[in-house]
């Protein structure tokens, strides 16, 4: 082990290094084991939980924590949350933890709070945790603000909700004494990215949102079927920077009606915005209502609305863009030009799908760049079909400057 920062690394026993046994290692390791301050040990499924549990207390000064994909049950929890105090990172998603682990990581037996230095938690596909679980979490940790639970929206609506008879019936529940005094509903939540991927999203659970999130800077909603209406709940959000919006198979989200208006309210400075799975976008109208846009991609859109004389003034802080075209989409050169001529800065480029792509098109697109010797042009290959994809800009917004084509 070279530092405290690192992964801990599975030795050639299946067993992490540091969990190696003998009486010549055991102090050693203890000592090790105190300094670390980052553990991954995510999809290692065959390690034994009881392993952990014997090394947690050693973890006094850990301060992440990745189980994801692993053996992680309620009872490591419990120990995490006594043991960690110092915890500011944690992740079990697509483990077996229940609402009891979530409760016993975040209060003790007798009803003190622990592990109040988290702020982000992960716990997308635990299937065995419900919205109590979750409202359990948002309740105790004060300092929480990254949240990736599926149905955060209701969870957030419980927590505004919040009062001694749920409280009771929530911790009772997990085996955790009462304190005397109750816990009262906190009046915010430190919350900075909101991430929903549930179908059945409810305007009560936006507008509790927007009461309890004054801090929040970025919107993920996949799959919802969301009335248009219900996004202007959304306008109240001041801080936005980043927006991302994948529609059900219903379509019940439009572009004129829904989004176009969610953007003039709240776009003036928007970063980065992703839109997915829509009958039709006017990139002209998104791009007046975004002049900060830095970060975008569009998939799978059906229809574009026509761009009849790029704008010099739109588009101009562009970094990065993703265009996941479905081949018989009907997309024109001006739009592609508006996109790209006038983004001196950028950096990044994927375009699949679109035919419209020309080799003088990718001639203008290098001249137009600030410093063309600094970019690079990779030609992708073909590839299954993007409306079967997801844009992919955020994880890929760091990477090196290159330019993705790709033509069908």
């Amino acid at each position: 082990m070279k530092d405290s920062g690192m992964d801990l690394i599975p030795n050639d026993s299946g067993l992490p290094s540091s969990a190696t046994t003998g009486p010549q290692s055991s102090v050693k390791r203890d000592k090790a084991s105190a300094k670390l301050k980052k553990l991954n040990i995510s999809y290692l499924k065959y390690l034994n939980p009881n392993v952990l549990l014997s090394l947690v207390p050693c973890f006094s000064n850990l301060v992440s924590l990745n189980l994801k994909m692993t053996l992680t049950v309620d009872q490591l929890l419990r120990s995490v949350g006594m043991k960690c105090p110092n915890l500011v990172d944690l992740n079990i998603a697509s483990t077996a933890v229940t609402d009891r682990g979530i409760v016993q990581l975040c209060i003790s037996e007798d009803g003190q709070r622990q592990c109040q230095k988290l702020a982000r938690l992960i716990i997308n596909d635990a299937f065995c945790i419900t919205t109590a679980g979750a409202i359990i979490a948002l309740q105790s940790l004060p300092n929480l603000r990254e949240f990736d639970y599926e149905n955060i929206f209701e969870a957030i609506q419980g927590v505004e909700c919040w009062d001694e008879a749920l409280e009771a019936r929530l911790l009772s529940g997990a085996g955790v004494r009462l304190n005397t005094t109750d816990s009262p509903s906190p009046s915010s939540l430190q919350l900075t990215t909101l991430i929903s991927s549930s179908e059945n999203v409810q305007s009560e659970g936006l507008e509790a949102a927007v009461r309890l999130c004054p801090d929040a800077q970025s919107i993920i909603l996949s799959n919802s079927w969301l009335p248009n209406e219900a996004l202007y709940k959304l306008m109240a959000m001041e801080n936005l920077t980043s927006i991302s919006i994948t529609n059900s198979e219903g379509l019940t989200i439009d572009f004129y009606d829904g989004i176009l208006p969610l953007l003039c309210a709240c776009g003036h400075h928007l970063q980065n915005l992703i839109l997915a799975n829509f009958t039709a976008v006017d990139i002209t109208g998104l791009g007046k209502a975004c002049p900060e846009l830095k970060n975008l991609a569009l998939s799978n859109v059906a229809q574009y609305e026509s761009v009849s004389h790029p704008s010099p003034e739109l588009f101009t802080k562009l970094q990065a863009l993703e265009l996941w075209s479905d081949p018989h989409a009907d997309i024109s050169l001006n739009m592609v030009k508006q996109l790209l001529s006038f983004s001196e800065n950028i950096r990044n480029i994927l375009l699949k799908g679109c035919e419209v792509i020309s080799d003088k098109l990718l001639l203008d697109i290098w001249k137009a760049m600030a410093d063309p010797s600094s970019r690079a042009i990779q030609l992708a290959g073909h590839r299954p079909h993007p409306a079967r994809q997801a844009p992919q800009i955020g994880p890929q917004i760091e990477s090196p400057t290159t330019v993705s084509l790709e033509m069908h």
